[in-house]
């Protein structure tokens, strides 16, 4: 587990009274808390269940992916994920393209919000994991 600073903006630091910070404040001016986070320090995440919105951001993507794989695809599928977070958040993703094919994306968002597509891996099964790549 890796400790993290992160902006605090009142309240009681969603402790329940609890108080995590770096210099002595008073709750309500408080502007930096220490959050507890499951991830190793620039690792992936372990891998997290489909949600509509990863699946809706790696749809923003789907053009890329058909262009690079030089076909159109009839289905487009969120399977599973991993995340890592860097200057902005890396997703790690296996994805059903249909007919029994699987491939695994790694699309980057940046902290504006801008989704690209940095690689794509073909010939992937059901039963491989997601890596970094």
């Amino acid at each position: 587990m890796v400790w993290l600073g992160s902006v605090f903006m009142g309240g009681d630091g969603g402790s329940g009274g609890r108080h995590w910070c770096l210099s002595s404040c008073r709750y309500r001016t408080c502007s930096l808390f220490l959050l507890q986070v499951k991830m190793r320090a620039g690792g992936t995440s372990e891998t997290k269940a489909p949600n509509d919105e990863v699946q809706q951001l790696l749809l923003t993507v789907k053009d890329q992916v058909e262009e690079k794989l030089g076909r159109t695809l009839a289905e487009f599928k969120l399977l599973s994920y991993k995340t890592q977070v860097v200057a902005g958040r890396n997703y790690f993703a296996k994805i059903d393209i249909g007919d029994g094919e699987v491939i695994h994306l790694r699309v980057y968002e940046d902290l504006q919000r801008r989704v690209t597509l940095h690689s794509v891996q073909v010939e992937k099964s059901l039963h491989d994991d997601i890596s970094y790549f």
